[in-house]
């Protein structure tokens, strides 16, 4: 019971922690002079919820590909919602370019822990 909460709380709390974030009008972003800054902190932010869904859903030896899938359209669901609930926020909206920047941080990461778990399964 320790180890489920070990592996599958973070991820909650993550998520909510998200939540808490799109609830806001305003956040702090970084200014590198990109002019894509958001976009990278998207990728980053749904990169890691990624691997925290996908941690979590690794108990106790599943068949790789199916964790990697099933993280893929929890994460991604998650990022549509997250688009929806900034929509009814004062100052934000919905954003397309957003929903890709997230979608592309959860193939990343999933496409790497797909790879790196199927290499230490081959290996071990």
């Amino acid at each position: 019971m320790l180890a489920v909460l070990w592996y599958r709380l973070p991820a909650v709390v993550y998520a909510a922690a998200l939540y808490w974030a799109s609830s806001k009008s305003r956040l702090p972003l970084p200014r590198w002079g990109l002019g894509f800054e958001d976009k990278i902190v998207h990728a980053l932010a749904f990169g890691l919820l990624a691997w925290l869904v996908f941690r979590a859903l690794s108990l106790p030896r599943p068949i790789v590909s199916r964790v990697v899938a099933v993280a893929a359209l929890l994460c991604f669901a998650y990022a549509l919602s997250d688009e929806w609930h900034q929509s009814y926020v004062p100052g934000r909206t919905f954003d397309l370019w957003d929903l890709c920047a997230d979608a592309a941080g959860i193939a990343l990461v999933l496409g790497f822990e797909g790879v790196r778990a199927r290499a230490t399964r081959s290996n071990g």
